[in-house]
């Protein structure tokens, strides 16, 4: 949508979408790497790129004054309406994993022995750093949980990160899963596409694949839904991850 007043020169630039590709997700992490240009006057991204709200102004104090009574009149109306919404229940995410689960014991002394594997350098600041664990409590050692942290890292104005877990057998069903990926990648070569996507996820809301367009390749990762972190790295470098995962497996099958 975009408004322009014929007595001013302020033009107003709103763009919504809803990100229902990695591709487009890409976009915004290169966009939120870019450095901002010398003419524009606002720039603003909310959320994860779903609302981009872009302003140019060298307008007159009037139309200035104008936008900033809507902006007025359109906050009071949020407050007023978040104001009259009665008080939900409180509705926390329960464990999504057995590594979880353990983690969120209550009342217990529990010990928890992390292993580091390696890192995953992705474009746009991001990486990707993999860790087994190895959590139980103490004289109860044969009961303990395994599973493989893997925390996903954003540089950028703000630095932010997420973590996901995996339980023992997801980490053994991510490695099966990224040799389909690196073999597919391998039939699809030499071959275009408008858009083709493929995605493994676990129970823990950590997602791994790629995505062919036309005929470039890319691969990402994501881990959480509210807060998420995304890294999107070569394809080439999928069999790297496929090593920590079973370097993860063999290492913890010693503990």
């Amino acid at each position: 949508m975009c408004a322009k007043s014929k007595n001013s020169n302020l033009f107003l630039s709103l763009r919504a979408s809803s990100i229902s590709s990695a591709s487009l997700h890409e976009g915004c992490h290169a966009a939120k790497s870019a450095p901002s240009g010398a003419f524009w006057s606002n720039r603003r991204s909310l959320g994860s790129c779903n609302l981009t709200f872009t302003t140019l102004s060298y307008g007159g104090m009037k139309m200035k004054k104008h936008w900033y009574l809507t902006i007025l009149l359109i906050v009071g109306s949020i407050h007023s309406t978040a104001v009259s919404q009665p008080t939900k229940p409180d509705t926390s995410k329960a464990p999504a994993t057995k590594v979880e689960a353990f983690l969120s014991k209550k009342g217990t002394l529990v010990i928890k022995d992390f292993y580091k594997l390696s890192e995953i350098s992705g474009n746009y600041a991001t990486s990707m750093n993999f860790s087994a664990l190895n959590a139980y409590i103490p004289g109860q050692e044969s009961e303990k949980t395994q599973g493989l942290k893997i925390e996903i890292e954003e540089e950028g104005t703000y630095r932010q990160t997420h973590s996901s877990f995996l339980d023992i057998e997801e980490i053994e069903s991510l490695s099966k899963a990224i040799s389909y990926m690196a073999n597919l990648i391998d039939q699809w070569k030499g071959s275009t596409k408008d858009y083709s996507e493929i995605m493994f996820s676990t129970k823990d809301d950590f997602k791994i694949g790629f995505y062919q367009k036309e005929s470039k390749f890319t691969a990402f990762a994501s881990s959480g839904i509210i807060g998420q972190t995304s890294c999107f790295f070569s394809v080439e470098q999928l069999p790297s991850i496929k090593t920590i995962a079973d370097q993860a497996i063999s290492l913890l099958k010693t503990k």
